[in-house]
């Protein structure tokens, strides 16, 4: 049995209904035969799919991934509190975590919103 699909500018499903619904947007609806389609999946435009989560391309990893590293660029400055004798441990644990970050991600691997994890930053 079809579903029916209403999704947002970012191709996430807004509305799931059983029929065509009758109003004005009718041409907005688009017929999906995954009968278990959620409010909240993403449904890709350029190949009529849908899934679960968003997929992210090994690109838009990188970007994030980027985006990680610019946020705690500060930290290993020269004139970071970091760089006291005190916080060495700390120094070593933001050096630590910012290769992790450059190690990642595993182009072999597929990515999503919901099977990312990211290299995590634990200051004492």
């Amino acid at each position: 049995m079809a579903k029916f699909i209403y999704i947002d500018s970012n191709n996430r499903v807004l509305y799931v209904a059983d029929a065509r619904p009758n109003d004005a947007t009718t041409a907005d609806w688009i017929e999906v035969s995954n009968d278990s389609v959620q409010e909240q999946w993403y449904y890709d435009l350029s190949t009529q799919t849908l899934t679960e989560f968003k997929p992210y391309t090994i690109d838009e990893i990188r970007d994030m991934r980027n985006q990680k590293l610019t946020n705690t660029d500060w930290m290993v400055l020269e004139d970071s509190p970091y760089q006291e004798s005190s916080q060495s441990s700390n120094l070593t644990a933001i050096k630590t975590y910012r290769q992790s970050l450059r190690d990642f991600p595993n182009p072999s691997t597929s990515y999503n919103e919901d099977n990312t994890v990211w290299p995590t930053l634990t200051l004492s």
